[in-house]
C-alpha cells in the first residue's frame, strides 16, 4: 500500500489540474504551482486533505524520466496472492531486505553504503544465502521506480533466458560495473573477455561448473540487464542522459495571446554588404520576440549590435508598438502585421543581457513578468528557437552570401565573395516572409495559421499599450543615480544641465542624489526625476553638437582614443575626435578585411550628425587615425564605472 506525504516537489492533480508543491509554510499552508502556466495558488493542509477524501486530489508518482509511474493507474493494481507461493515468498524476502535498508540508510538508494550492511541484514533475517550489495541496490531502485509497489519485486518466469540470467546474473553485473559503467568505458568484447575470466574463477571453486555461453548469448543477456539511461549517465554524465532520453510532448501551454512570449538571439546565416560601397560587412544579429499561443512574431531587432540589453530594448519596443509603418515602407505588400501590445510573461534564457537589473526595472514598469529557463534547458522556449531556425532556412539559405547552418553545408562556397544583399534588403525580406508567408501558412502545431489564431485571440484579449510613445521611450532607458551640483549632472563624462534642473537642485539637500535616465542610442539628453512632482523632465547635454545622435557605444570608442586620457574633457577635442571617428569608420568600411568592415558597420549603424557640416576648431596637433581593427570589445555598462572613477578623481 502506497503512503503519501506532503513535501516540496510532490506532484499532484487538484480538480484534474496538474500541480507541483513548491513550498510548505510554517502555518501548514501549501503553495502549489500550476504546471500549465506556472501560476501559484495557496491551499491549507486541511483543504487538501478534504479534497483527497472527496477524490478531487490525487498524488502522482514520477519515475526518473519525469513520467507518471504505472503505480498511479488503478487498473495496474494486481494483488500479490495472484502469483505462486514461491514468487510471493521471494518478493516478501526482497521487501524485508529493502525495509532494513530504508531504516538504516533512508529513502535514497545507495550502493556503496549497502556493502557494510549486507551481513547484518542477513543475520537479522536468518538468511543463509544473502544477496550481494549490487543485487539489493537494484531491488531497491526497482521498488522506488514502481512507486514502492511490492509487485515489482516478484520474479517472473521468462523461459530459458531466465535460467541463463539466474546462473550468470551476478557475474554479468560485476562485468557491467567494471567495464561499461565508467567514463573510460570498454566495448562489449572487453566485457565478454572479462566475463570469461570471472566465470573461470567461479568454476574453479564450484562442484558443478557452469557452461560458458556463446558470445551472442552473452550479448543478449547483457542487453537485457543494462538500463540505457543509466549507461549513458555513467559514460557521459547525467545531463547527457536526460537529454538523450527526454520525452518530447506538448510542452508548456498558454491559453491566450500575449500571455507568454519568448525571446532569443541568433546570428543570421547571411553575410550582408554595405549599400554605399558594395563590400561585405559580416553577419548581422537577429533578436526575435514570438507569441507562444499564436506563434505570431511580435517584433524583432536586426543589426550589428551583439546580444545585449540594447538589442533587447529595441526588440521589445518593436514588439509592443503597432506596425503601421509597414503600409508606408512596403506599399507593395498585400497584408499587414497586426501583432502588437504589452505582453504578460517574457521567457528568457540565462544570458547576461536578460539578468541586467535595468531590464528587470523596465519589465516592472510595463507589468511584464520575466521567466528564466533552467540552465541548459533551452527547450523551455523551444517555439522561438524553432522559428529562428525556420526563418534562417527560408530567408537566408537560398540567398547569395549565405553561410548555411555550418561549415560542412557551406563547403567551398565563398559567402563573403558572393554576398550581394544589403542590411535594408534583408530587413525587407524578413518582413516579407513574416507578413506574407509564415504568418499565413498552415502551422502543424496550431492546426491553423498564426495570423488566424491571433485574430481569433483578439476576440478574448484586447492588447494594451503604454500611455504614450514618449512613456514607452522613457521606460526603455538605462537608469542611474547622480549628484546634482552647479554644473548639473554628469553621466559618462558628459555634462547635462538646464534651468529646470537648477530649480530642482534648490529644493534638495546638498549632495542629494537624483534618478537620471538615458537612452543608450542617443546621448543628446537625459531625463531627471522630480520626486515632489512624481515625474521626469528632459535635460539637454551642454555640448549638444557633440552628443546629439551619438550612441553610448560610439561615445565609448571615442573616449578610449582621446589624446590624453588623464586630462579633463575638452569639448573641442571631443568634437574633433567625433569628426575624425566618423571619417575613420568610413575608411574602415572600405578595408579589405571582413572583420574590420564588420566592426565599422557595428559602429556606424546608428545615425551621427553629418560631420561634414560641423565646424571644427583648428588644432596644432593632428590627432592620430583610429584603427578600428585594434578596438577591443567592451561592455556597454563599463562607461558607468569610468564615470564613477572620474568623479572620484575630481
Amino acid at each position: 500500500m502506497q503512503r503519501f506525504y506532503f513535501h516540496t516537489g510532490q506532484h499532484l492533480t487538484l480538480d484534474s489540474v496538474p500541480y507541483m508543491m513548491q513550498r510548505i509554510l510554517e502555518n501548514k499552508d501549501v503553495i502549489l504551482q500550476r504546471k500549465s502556466d506556472l501560476g501559484l495558488i495557496t491551499r491549507s493542509r486541511n483543504e487538501l486533505i478534504e479534497a483527497f477524501g472527496a477524490g478531487a486530489l490525487k498524488f502522482i508518482i514520477k519515475d526518473e524520466l519525469g513520467l507518471e509511474s504505472k503505480a498511479n493507474k488503478p487498473d495496474k493494481l494486481k494483488p500479490l496472492d495472484s502469483f505462486t507461493e514461491e514468487q510471493q515468498r521471494e518478493a516478501l524476502r526482497k521487501q524485508s531486505y529493502i525495509n532494513l535498508a530504508v531504516k538504516a540508510l533512508g529513502e535514497e538508494p545507495c550502493h556503496q553504503k549497502l556493502k557494510n550492511y549486507i551481513d547484518l541484514f542477513a543475520d537479522r533475517l536468518q538468511d543463509s544465502n544473502p544477496p550481494s550489495s549490487i543485487t539489493l541496490y537494484r531491488w531497491w531502485v526497482t521498488w522506488i521506480k514502481s512507486g514502492k509497489d511490492i509487485i515489482s519485486l516478484v520474479t517472473r518466469s521468462e523461459g530459458r533466458a531466465s535460467v541463463y540470467l539466474k546462473e550468470y546474473r551476478e557475474v554479468i553485473y560485476e562485468v557491467i560495473d567494471e567495464v561499461l559503467m565508467t567514463p573510460e568505458y570498454g566495448s562489449r568484447q572487453d566485457a565478454f573477455d572479462l566475463f570469461k575470466v570471472k566465470l573461470n574463477e567461479l568454476n574453479s571453486i564450484r562442484l558443478d561448473p557452469l557452461d560458458m555461453p556463446s558470445r551472442a548469448t552473452f550479448y543478449r543477456l547483457l542487453k537485457s540487464l543494462i538500463d540505457p539511461q543509466e549507461l549513458t549517465a555513467a559514460r557521459h554524465g547525467k545531463r547527457a542522459a536526460e537529454m538523450e532520453f527526454r520525452v518530447s510532448g506538448k510542452g508548456v501551454t498558454s491559453t491566450r495571446i500575449l500571455e507568454r512570449v519568448e525571446i532569443d538571439h541568433t546570428p543570421i546565416d547571411l553575410i550582408v554588404v554595405d549599400e554605399r560601397i558594395g563590400e561585405a560587412v559580416g553577419r548581422p544579429t537577429l533578436t526575435m520576440i514570438l507569441d507562444h499561443y499564436s506563434r505570431m512574431p511580435l517584433g524583432f531587432y536586426l543589426g550589428f549590435e551583439p546580444p545585449s540589453s540594447v538589442a533587447v530594448m529595441r526588440a521589445i519596443r518593436h514588439a509592443i508598438m503597432p506596425k503601421s509603418y509597414v503600409n508606408d515602407d512596403y506599399p507593395d505588400f498585400e497584408n499587414g502585421w497586426p501583432a502588437y501590445g504589452v505582453f504578460w510573461v517574457l521567457v528568457c534564457d540565462n544570458g547576461s543581457e536578460f539578468h541586467d537589473h535595468q531590464l528587470q526595472r523596465m519589465a516592472n514598469e510595463l507589468n511584464i513578468e520575466l521567466f528564466y529557463c533552467p540552465k541548459q534547458h533551452p527547450y523551455y522556449k523551444g517555439a522561438v528557437e524553432r522559428f529562428l531556425g525556420t526563418l534562417n532556412r527560408a530567408v537566408c539559405h537560398s540567398a547569395s552570401g549565405s553561410t548555411r547552418s555550418n561549415i560542412q553545408q557551406r563547403g567551398n562556397y565563398n559567402s563573403a565573395q558572393e554576398a550581394s544583399i544589403t542590411l535594408e534588403k534583408l530587413r525587407r525580406l524578413i518582413h516579407d516572409w513574416i507578413i506574407n508567408i509564415y504568418s499565413r501558412e498552415y502551422h502543424e502545431g496550431l492546426g491553423d495559421s498564426p495570423v488566424n489564431v491571433w485574430t481569433k485571440g483578439l476576440q478574448h484579449v484586447e492588447p494594451t499599450l503604454p500611455l504614450s510613445r514618449e512613456r514607452l521611450d522613457l521606460t526603455l532607458t538605462k537608469e542611474f543615480e547622480r549628484t546634482i551640483n552647479h554644473e548639473g549632472v554628469s553621466l559618462f563624462r558628459l555634462k547635462y544641465n538646464s534651468h529646470e534642473l537648477g530649480l530642482l537642485r534648490r529644493q534638495l539637500t546638498e549632495k542629494a542624489l537624483v534618478k537620471v535616465r538615458i537612452d543608450p542610442e542617443n546621448l543628446g539628453q537625459v531625463w531627471a526625476y522630480d520626486e515632489r512632482e512624481g515625474s521626469f523632465f528632459s535635460v539637454p547635454c551642454i555640448d549638444p553638437e557633440y552628443a546629439e545622435g551619438l550612441s553610448q557605444r560610439q561615445h565609448e570608442y571615442i573616449l578610449k582614443h582621446r589624446t590624453n586620457t588623464r586630462k579633463a574633457l575638452d569639448t573641442d577635442e571631443l568634437l574633433e575626435r567625433k569628426v575624425r571617428f566618423k571619417r575613420d569608420v568610413r575608411e574602415a568600411s572600405k578595408a579589405k578585411g571582413l572583420r574590420k568592415r564588420t566592426k565599422a558597420a557595428q559602429l556606424s549603424q546608428l545615425p551621427i550628425v553629418d560631420v561634414d557640416q560641423l565646424s571644427v576648431p583648428k588644432r596644432e596637433e593632428q590627432l592620430p587615425l583610429i584603427d578600428i581593427d585594434e578596438m577591443d570589445e567592451f561592455d556597454m555598462d563599463e562607461l558607468d564605472e569610468l564615470d564613477m572613477d572620474w568623479r572620484a578623481e575630481k
